[in-house]
Parts: C-alpha cells; structure tokens; sequence
C-alpha cells in the first residue's frame, strides 16, 4: 500500500489531501480534505472516493477535494456554507463530465486494472463525496453523493446520517423495480448518483445536525463497510 500527502496553505483556509493506493478489495484511492476556514466559522472535513478504485478515479476525486478548497477558502459566513458546498460538488461534476467526455489517455500508455476491466484513458470517471461543516456551536451540516458514508456517534451508539446512493436503496423506495433478481450484494455496490456521470446533475442530500454533547460525525468509505 502506498500513500502520498500533499498540504496548501493559502488565505483562509488549509488543504490537506491524502492519495492512498494499493490492492485492499481491489486498489482504494481516496481522498481526505482538511478545510479550515476563518476562526470563529467553523471547520469542514469531506471524503471524495473515485470511481473503480484506480488512478484515473482518484482525479475525479482529486478535482473534488479541489472544488471544495476553493469554494472554502476566505471568508465564509456560516448561512452560505450549504450554498457553497452545493456548489463545490456541482462545479466538480461540471468538471469531470468534461474531462471524462475528453478521454484523455493516461500517462505514458498506462494501463489499470479495474473492476470493471482494464482502463486505458479517464473515460467514465467519478466520484462519491461527503463532506461535514462544524461550527463552533456545534452546528454541522453534511452534503453528500454516492456511496461514501457519515455517521454520528454518540453516548455509546451509532446512527448512519447519509443515504447510500445505490441500486439496493432505490429498489427499497420503490423508486427502481428489478425485473429480475440481481445476485445477493450486488445492488448494494451498484452506485446510482456519483459526481462525473453523464446525464443530469446528480441529487446532493444535505443534512442538518447538531453534534454537541460529546457527538462525533464520522466519515468512511464503501471499503469500510464491514469493519
């Protein structure tokens, strides 16, 4: 397993993005952001997890850990933070639809082996993303995409805060009907709104909670599923 560490200062805010790859069911690229924004506004944290578990999904989610410094960074009132979060994931998937539609080759004719067969360019890449603001207060608000999950843990229990994205919760809302039964699992790891994907923009579920009184918001990945 190999892991790369970049850190940006800029004005108002702090980058701190974190690549790790190797093959753990299969390769894993995610993204961990560290957005500090102006003292007394609060702090936001964000998971952005690339589609196929490859390189080429890690610069969708690179481009969404991006977005969201950017939308972050100066000064921030806390009655804009779910405006800007929406938007940092709107922009992102702006942006990657583009550079998926490009399918620009990889790097020096590299070749990946993914979960759905070899990749040879970032055609079809995307991303899944969660993101929390916290104020001093302890006010937050969670935005999501995907596949990626928040959990709040407090006073000994732990509740889920985000809906997955998937096939198996669409058939659940009776917003999907299967005409036939899919194997045990597998809807559950079909992901049916991600940033990138063509067609129309991708349904942003926002939240809001309050984590004072010893709460904790949690961010994982899908590969955290069973641990």
């Amino acid at each position: 397993c190999e892991e790369r560490e970049s850190h940006k200062e800029a004005a108002g805010f702090s980058l701190h993005a974190r690549i790790r790859s190797g093959w753990l069911r299969p390769a894993a690229n995610v993204l961990l952001a560290e957005v500090t924004l102006d003292v007394g506004q609060g702090v936001l944290f964000a998971l952005a997890e690339g589609n196929y578990k490859d390189e080429g999904g890690a610069v969708a989610a690179a481009i969404v850990v991006a977005e969201l410094g950017t939308r972050f960074q100066g000064s921030v009132r806390w009655a804009e933070s779910t405006d800007r979060l929406r938007a940092a994931f709107l922009q992102a998937h702006a942006r990657i639809r583009r550079i998926s539609r490009d399918a620009a080759p990889l790097d020096d004719g590299v070749v990946f082996d993914t979960m759905m067969g070899p990749r040879k360019d970032l055609r079809d890449i995307g991303s899944s993303a969660t993101a929390v603001v916290v104020n001093p207060s302890g006010d937050a608000i969670v935005a999501h995409v995907g596949d990626s999950r928040a959990y709040l843990l407090r006073d000994g229990s732990c509740s889920q805060v985000t809906t997955d994205h998937t096939l198996a919760t669409a058939v659940a809302r009776g917003e999907v009907k299967l005409e036939t039964p899919l194997p045990p699992g597998m809807a559950e790891h079909i992901v049916m709104q991600v940033l990138g994907y063509e067609g129309s923009a991708p349904r942003i579920d926002v939240e809001s909670l309050t984590v004072t009184g010893g709460g904790t918001v949690v961010l994982t990945s899908c590969l955290a599923r069973s641990v």
